[in-house]
């Protein structure tokens, strides 16, 4: 950082009676620039609450602080040249406690820093083009709300021979359309401890670090899609450990390096203890040395994890549920999803044992374990409910065959099946009629006392915490025989089921269920991602549905499912799949 001396404190406010040379609350001037150019080196100006327009040059280092970030907001001015620019600093610059908010236009860009260093902490930044470019400057981004449509959050620069770092921690990023977050061209940067939160397309790279010594990626939950979600080219060393990668749109599919951690041309790669939530995975290209991957946790992947030259090394974990504590919001593009682990999760000191947590104990992988991340204590919480897929019975028969999805709890003990005469009934030890460690069941229908039966599944953990129950079915029984079933849902929920039959050939039937109306899309893919068909597309009401895929066509093998639901205001609002096999 360059030596910091502090001078003179001047103020910016609508209140004052804008008397230079703006040392006081009292004289203070509504004009930023009018501030700005009565400034010496290492002023501080300070900014009252309020909106205040106008592009800034600033040619020596300065503070600038805001009264309150959320309501002293700076907003760009006319455009000079072509260029809207809130803060065009020539030197060395601070900004603190701030929103800043451009209109998103070709050129308007909030914060340019182009000399010696920048420190931008605890602002909002908003609609920006690119909210934050600097070139020979070492850089700290930290405690800042980045919110873009398109371009990038931040692109940080110098020439191949400088010798520029760049911390980003701390952050959420909030990408939409076209936006990337970071375009790194530094020698030494470390992103640790953010949040990105991105719907982009799948022709951009979240981040992207170019041709330098060092590049860090630590402690970081990142939600979204793109080209790659890191893309290291030609760099001499990459460390990415102790991240949580969870999909968006294009995370589930794509061709070349959708999704993946891309490294391109490295010297050294070391990943360890990140958790990847569905398709993305590790890719490597040209070979100078070999990544190596270890300790790693991945789940929901189609048909790769890693491809190039890379090396899989001990301790990874391949198809199991992480255990989140609440990953049910994952595709509504907010922040409410809970990525701590819970008790029984196999993640827990499952990591590197040569890093421990903050406790002391063995990490555990993903965003919360290593040295940086947090000691917390894993809730032990019920397994989730349990959805039937199918009921199978013949008319004047006794035997009744249920199917249900499999449980992802890792902790997973059984599964317990309950009677009663009514839909409210309780599930205990009276009702109680057969257990079960798998996904069927068959129930033999004798002697019969009662015209009607309502059936209960419920999940059951090694704690032995029951799942709730949203679920059951109804039998009635004439003369001791079934003849005929009802399914009946008490909530509802996004789900999408397990086919059934699983093996199958050639016909099998996908049941899923719609918290809400929605427009509903089930495409089938081979486990090369290529596309094979679409199976369902239709605007589809609240509640259960089916529909059966045929697959005569079709070469023996596993085949990928893909549901996505799309709201009244074209978002998507819940994506998920399954895999199943065609045996002929």
């Amino acid at each position: 950082m360059t030596n910091f001396v502090s001078g003179t404190t001047r103020y910016v406010s609508h209140t004052g009676s804008d008397t230079a040379p703006y040392t006081s609350w009292a004289s203070a001037s509504p004009d930023l620039q009018k501030v700005i150019n009565y400034c010496t080196p290492w002023d501080t100006v300070i900014i009252d609450r309020g909106n205040y327009f106008g592009n800034n040059e600033i040619t020596v280092p300065l503070v600038i602080l805001g009264v309150s970030r959320d309501s002293t907001i700076l907003r760009h001015g006319e455009a000079v040249g072509g260029v809207w620019i809130i803060l065009n600093s020539l030197d060395s610059l601070i900004v603190k406690n701030l929103t800043i908010i451009s209109n998103g236009e070709i050129n308007h860009n909030p914060i340019i820093n182009k000399e010696s260093y920048l420190e931008v902490d605890g602002c909002n930044i908003y609609e920006g083009r690119t909210c934050i470019f600097t070139y020979e400057s070492d850089v700290i981004i930290r405690n800042c709300f980045f919110k873009i449509n398109e371009d990038k959050a931040l692109s940080l620069g110098a020439f191949l021979a400088d010798d520029f770092y760049g911390i980003i921690e701390n952050n959420v990023f909030m990408c939409r359309s076209d936006a990337e977050v970071l375009d790194d061209n530094l020698n030494r940067t470390i992103f640790t401890n953010n949040i990105v939160n991105s719907f982009t397309s799948v022709g951009s790279n979240l981040l992207a670090f170019w041709k330098r010594e060092y590049f860090e990626i630590t402690n970081n939950i990142i939600y979204g899609d793109a080209l790659a979600i890191a893309y290291f080219y030609d760099c001499d060393t990459v460390l990415v450990r102790q991240n949580t990668f969870i999909p968006s749109l294009g995370g589930f599919f794509g061709t070349g390096n959708v999704g993946r951690i891309y490294i391109f041309h490295n010297q050294v790669a070391n990943i360890y203890n990140n958790i990847f939530y569905s398709s993305t995975g590790i890719e490597k290209d040209y070979i100078d040395s070999t990544p190596y991957v270890s300790y790693n946790l991945f789940y929901k992947h189609i048909g790769y994890i890693v491809t190039g030259q890379v090396e899989v090394g001990p301790g990874n974990i391949i198809e199991k549920s992480p255990m989140f504590v609440n990953d049910s919001l994952f595709y509504n593009l907010d922040l409410t999803y809970d990525v701590h682990l819970q008790h029984g999760s196999p993640a827990i000191d499952a990591g590197n044992p040569d890093v421990l947590d903050v406790d002391g104990s063995r990490s555990d992988i993903g965003f919360y374990g290593g040295p940086f991340g947090e000691s917390y204590k894993y809730p032990d919480l019920s397994p989730k409910s349990v959805r039937l897929d199918s009921i199978a019975y013949e008319e004047d028969n006794t035997l009744v065959k249920l199917w249900w999805e499999k449980n992802t709890e890792s902790d997973l003990w059984r599964y317990n099946i309950y009677r009663g005469l009514d839909s409210n009934f309780t599930p205990n030890t009276s009702s109680y009629v057969k257990s079960t460690d798998t996904t069927f069941a068959e129930l033999l229908i004798l002697d019969t006392q009662y015209k009607s039966y309502y059936y209960k599944i419920l999940a059951e953990d090694k704690t032995n915490n029951l799942s709730e129950c949203d679920s059951l079915f109804y039998l009635e029984i004439t003369d001791s025989v079934v003849t005929k079933v009802k399914y009946i849902t008490t909530k509802y929920d996004y789900n999408l089921n397990q086919n059934y039959p699983n093996p199958f050939n050639p016909l099998t039937v996908i049941g899923y269920t719609l918290k809400d109306e929605g427009f509903v899309r089930i495409k089938v893919y081979d486990t090369n991602g290529q596309f094979v068909e679409t199976v369902e597309s239709s605007l589809k009401s609240r509640g259960y549905h089916e529909i059966e895929f045929n697959g005569s066509n079709l070469a023996s093998g596993i085949y990928i499912y893909r549901i996505e639901v799309i709201d009244d205001n074209r978002i998507p609002v819940f994506l998920d799949m399954g895999k199943m096999v065609l045996l002929k």
